[in-house]
């Protein structure tokens, strides 16, 4: 689930996500709306493409969120973490209530862990750097796995020594994809999918 980055938006439509059914052949429904914001009830947004293609007709094993940078460009509201004994009613219009929405949903709905990805942002002003951190505060509540490629030095690393590997600051090439996000996912889901 995500937006432009899942979708491979400046690669032709090919993300790290065409390379693990290619290359490992896992089986995966890649859910990936450009410009979509985890927060607010948009049609194409995360939360009502969530409910439309992931309704519980389908046995999922993993189920894998994009934490959208496209929510601090937007202006959407970060809003707050509630109480760990809250588990509905969140206010859908915040990143924050939209997270725990799907983590609510996933839950009940899909009985299946959920991984969360950060992006690459090599321009942040903090907002998103803000986002990543409060994302891993609900993680203790809702008990989902990060992969945190935002503060993930050696990618980043690697990232800044491939010009090719980026389009811009925010959106891998095929290349970058192929060669620096497919091995960092690569292990994560081996290491959670065994």
């Amino acid at each position: 689930m995500g937006s432009s980055i899942t979708y491979g938006l400046f690669a032709k439509g090919v993300s790290f996500v065409d390379y693990l059914q290619a290359k490992d052949g896992l089986v995966a429904t890649k859910a990936a709306v450009s410009g979509a914001t985890l927060a607010g009830t948009d049609v194409n947004g995360y939360l009502k493409r969530m409910k439309r293609r992931f309704n519980g007709q389908k046995a999922y094993d993993l189920f894998v969120c994009q934490l959208s940078t496209n929510d601090t460009r937007h202006g959407a509201t970060l809003g707050e973490r509630t109480g760990n004994e809250q588990r509905e009613g969140f206010d859908l219009s915040t990143t924050l209530g939209a997270i725990e929405e799907i983590c609510a949903y996933v839950k009940q709905t899909l009985d299946c862990p959920v991984l969360f990805y950060t992006c690459v942002n090599q321009k942040d002003d903090g907002t998103y750097a803000q986002l990543v951190d409060e994302l891993k505060l609900l993680q203790a509540k809702w008990d989902f796995a990060i992969l945190d490629l935002f503060n993930d030095a050696g990618l980043n690393a690697a990232t800044a020594a491939r010009p090719n590997a980026m389009y811009d600051e925010v959106h891998p090439t095929q290349a970058g994809y192929l060669k620096l996000w497919l091995p960092v996912f690569e292990q994560k889901l081996g290491a959670l999918l065994g």
